[in-house]
């Protein structure tokens, strides 16, 4: 995935003091996100830390329909597969503002 196309899956955060350490990896996110217990506490780097923020594509905050039918809306905070990330990057490119795109059986949108 280029540079200009790459997603944002949120920040990094320290779990004890909140401060944000940089932007989180895809890898970091998934980790955190499926994190059971503890608010999604993973360790990186020997620091207790949490991921939190929505996942940016091209400038845009992405939403996923949970509902399948568009009645269900919801800012995705995590991470998005890097496939997922350059089709809607290639969808994002050829809209105006706003749009929405069917990847794998999943709606999503941004601009909204």
């Amino acid at each position: 995935m280029s540079n200009e196309t790459q997603a944002i899956y949120g920040h990094l955060c320290d779990y004890n003091t909140n401060d944000i350490i940089r932007e989180a990896t895809a890898i970091e996110a998934e980790e955190s996100s499926t994190q059971s217990g503890d608010e999604g506490v993973i360790v990186i780097d020997g620091r207790d830390c949490y991921v939190d923020g929505p996942v940016v594509v091209m400038g845009k905050v992405i939403q996923m329909d949970n509902s399948g039918v568009g009645h269900n809306w919801r800012t995705i905070s995590g991470t998005i597969s890097p496939s997922v990330a350059e089709e809607l990057a290639g969808e994002i490119a050829e809209s105006l503002d706003s749009g929405m795109a069917r990847i794998g059986g999943v709606w999503y949108r941004w601009g909204y």
